[in-house]
């Protein structure tokens, strides 16, 4: 007798190829932007270009692994801009309209599958999920009006980027194998547009601000020299105004300085003039009472005997 183990063996799951990824996708579309400030352990991909998914079955018992062929439904589950500290996980409403074909009726969906899919119409699930596999898994970011990465402003002179939260799952819709796989993985992409309104605004800035630029430059280099010399004679003739000004402030002084000394002299004059008459009045008084006493007073005896 012998035993059949039927479901899925053990050790096995879902693994995220980042290099098969990153090479197919740059072959696909025959360009890699990386970001500004490159990761080693997270590649950038690029907003515009169309992104590859490519998956890995690994054995964790044997240690092999080989790629994922199946068929599975690809989420986006949770994102932030611009750093993954600011990721945050969307409520299943969210889920639901960012990435069930229902979201195109609220223009409310990040991405949608390759154009040229074949047969893209039939290949969702009961809930309107876009099913991938192996043959049609081109993905395209589009982040539409109502969308958490919509519009998301700049904080530099670089576009902005987005961490994204994946989920995968061939639960229900792989056909392929009995195990039911599940992953979830962060996503970097970079280069997000602007909304048309935020873009044309950032534009006629830049355009006036260059337009400025230019007629300043015209205006400087044309009505600067004419400036200059209407400046240089302002100033000459300030400082001439200063100049005469000082001239007649020591000029002012000068004349009231010889108007004192004059004052001084008459006034030493008119003095002296004064002491001499007085001087005078007492010796002419003195001498008169000089005479008029030697006139009254006796005369010696030696007088009378003669």
């Amino acid at each position: 007798m012998m035993s059949i183990n039927i479901g899925c063996p053990p050790g096995k799951r879902l693994a995220f190829d980042i290099t098969g990824t990153l090479q197919y996708t740059t072959k696909k579309n025959k360009r890699y932007f990386d970001c500004v400030h490159p990761d080693p352990e997270m590649p950038c991909f690029f907003f515009s270009d169309i992104f590859y998914p490519s998956f890995l079955i690994q054995d964790m018992v044997t240690g092999h692994s080989g790629p994922f062929e199946g068929s599975y439904v690809f989420k986006i589950i949770g994102g932030g801009p611009f750093s993954e500290k600011e990721i945050r996980y969307f409520s299943k409403e969210e889920v639901l309209r960012y990435n069930s074909v229902h979201g195109s009726k609220t223009g409310s969906l990040i991405w949608l599958r390759e154009e040229n899919s074949k047969n893209s119409e039939h290949q969702t699930d009961s809930e309107g999920f876009h099913i991938l596999s192996g043959a049609n898994y081109g993905i395209m970011f589009v982040c539409q009006r109502n969308s958490a990465c919509y519009d998301i402003t700049p904080r530099d002179m670089t576009a902005p980027d987005y961490f994204f939260v994946v989920k995968v799952s061939n639960r229900d819709v792989d056909q392929t194998t009995y195990c039911d796989y599940a992953l979830e993985f962060i996503l970097h992409v970079h280069g997000l547009r602007l909304s048309p309104t935020r873009a044309l605004f950032l534009m006629q800035v830049s355009l006036f601000s260059l337009i400025g630029m230019v007629l300043a430059y015209i205006f400087i280099h044309i009505v600067g020299p004419s400036i200059k010399n209407g400046a240089h004679k302002l100033y000459k003739r300030v400082e001439e105004a200063i100049v005469f000004r000082a001239a007649s402030s020591l000029t002012f002084t000068s004349s009231l300085g010889s108007q004192s000394s004059l004052s001084n002299i008459h006034s030493v004059s008119d003095h002296s003039t004064q002491s001499n008459v007085h001087s005078v009045s007492e010796h002419s008084s003195y001498s008169n009472l000089h005479s008029l006493l030697e006139h009254n007073l006796p005369q010696p005896a030696h007088e009378e005997k003669q």
